[in-house]
């Protein structure tokens, strides 16, 4: 007991004599150093009516110890735990904010890479041909110009779309206004019949019995859509067969539709054909279009609030669809 005495006289309290000012006094120590480890310790004198008594208790800091660094650690452990959960949650929140802006970077890579791929085979063509027109006999000239001429008119068809595309929603649509769908349809026709003539097809009209409602809707972007559905056809439907021209109101939609007999688009295939620089044949190395049309196609559909859709047409094909609300 003696380092126990020693702690309490330190502290001004002396276990030898009785309370000195009133029938109680009282001292704790926090931290004591005994023997066989460290105890926190109270004392407590107090007079009875046949003197006084002393009453002394502690308690091994050992346990409380262990407790705490038992406690320590847990609160660490869950510390830990939820900054890596946070860190995680954090991780996936900005992966997904960030991923947006990554696929637009993607695509917009994409657009320049494929856009000056398709530019430099015109403007090839037209540097060779330019290069070997000097040498041309006087009566090739005039042909030569006129292939020249050809080549110059569809860099400047891919470059309108190609300005389109880039123009995005910031690019201001035609008004809309009232149309007669079947009226639009034998307008068209007219105006390619001659391409058609040209490419050794035909064009066929087929309206419903009834004239339909008119429609309101942007005539421009209409008409291009349409012209963009059948150059497409006129390119890829056989020799000598017909690109039939349709059109019907579906509920609460006027639908056109272009419709060819050609090879026909896979179903695997058919919801990429509107994405940019999509073309069936994956290789790049031909001076087919890379499907620039239909993206064109796409972008100006959004603008009038048409809806572009394409399916197999029966006896082999492809038809292509736009659709515009009726009211």
């Amino acid at each position: 007991m003696e380092p126990v005495w020693q702690a309490l006289r330190q502290v001004g309290f002396d276990p030898e004599l009785p309370p000195l000012f009133s029938q109680t006094e009282t001292v704790e120590l926090d931290h004591v150093k005994l023997s066989d480890g460290s105890v926190r310790l109270s004392a407590c004198k107090q007079t009875t009516g046949e003197g006084w008594r002393m009453l002394i208790a502690w308690q091994p800091l050992h346990t409380e110890r262990q407790t705490l660094c038992w406690a320590a650690a847990a609160f660490s452990l869950v510390a830990v735990a939820g900054i890596g959960l946070l860190a995680a949650i954090c991780w996936c929140v900005a992966g997904r904010a960030i991923q947006p802006v990554r696929q637009a970077m993607d695509q917009q890579r994409e657009f320049v890479r494929a856009a000056g791929h398709e530019l430099r085979t015109p403007l090839g063509v037209l540097r060779a041909g330019l290069a070997v027109l000097p040498l041309e006999k006087e009566s090739e000239i005039k042909r030569h110009i006129g292939l020249l001429d050809a080549e110059a008119a569809r860099m400047g068809r891919l470059i309108d779309e190609l300005l389109i595309l880039s123009g995005g929603g910031m690019v201001q649509s035609s008004a809309p206004q009232l149309l007669e769908p079947d009226t639009l349809l034998l307008d068209l026709a007219e105006a390619w019949e001659p391409a058609a003539h040209s490419a050794g097809r035909r064009i066929q009209v087929v309206l419903p019995p009834q004239p339909l409602p008119p429609v309101r809707a942007c005539r421009e972007e209409l008409c291009q859509i349409l012209s963009i559905f059948l150059d497409n056809a006129l390119r890829y439907a056989p020799e000598g067969t017909a690109v039939e021209l349709y059109c019907a109101a579906q509920g609460r939609k006027i639908c056109w539709e272009v419709r060819d007999h050609g090879p026909g688009i896979p179903d695997q295939v058919k919801e990429a054909v509107f994405q940019r620089f999509w073309r069936a044949d994956a290789s790049r190395s031909s001076r087919e279009p890379f499907g620039l049309g239909l993206s064109v196609a796409q972008e100006l559909a959004g603008r009038c609030g048409a809806q572009l859709g394409v399916s197999d047409t029966p006896g082999g094909g492809a038809t292509f669809r736009v659709e515009v609300p009726r009211g």
